[in-house]
């Protein structure tokens, strides 16, 4: 019963300070006061707040991709200048 008090706790802390720090605008479904009153539900409003509320973040490690040529004989007007 403590664990699991503990986590809901750990939970609810963490879903209050995700809400307050994300921007406004990105925050999906309903306003940042309604999204508090949400995460008060012990366990299932801070999963809501994880799956429906937080904004959505660009995954990490993805490198940009590239347009045009990569090398110099893949780019024509290189080439046309040899």
């Amino acid at each position: 019963m403590a664990v699991g008090g503990g986590i809901s706790l750990v939970l609810l802390v963490w879903s209050m300070f995700d809400a307050y720090f994300s921007p406004a605008s990105q925050i999906r479904r309903f306003p940042r006061g309604v999204w508090f009153l949400i995460v008060l539900v012990p366990i299932l409003g801070p999963l809501a707040w994880i799956r429906y509320g937080r904004p959505l973040r660009q995954r990490r490690g993805r490198r940009p991709r590239q347009h045009g040529p990569t090398a110099p004989d893949d780019d024509p007007d290189f080439l046309s200048k040899l």
